[in-house]
């Protein structure tokens, strides 16, 4: 899990990558 966050907080920077992990975001807390 903190690699995971680590390469979301490496990521975060491009906008559109961000948009991706808000959508999976949502992913994993509808389950």
């Amino acid at each position: 899990l903190k690699k995971m966050l680590k390469l979301i907080d490496a990521l975060e920077d491009d906008d559109d990558v961000q948009e991706v992990y808000h959508n999976l975001d949502e992913s994993v807390l509808d389950e």
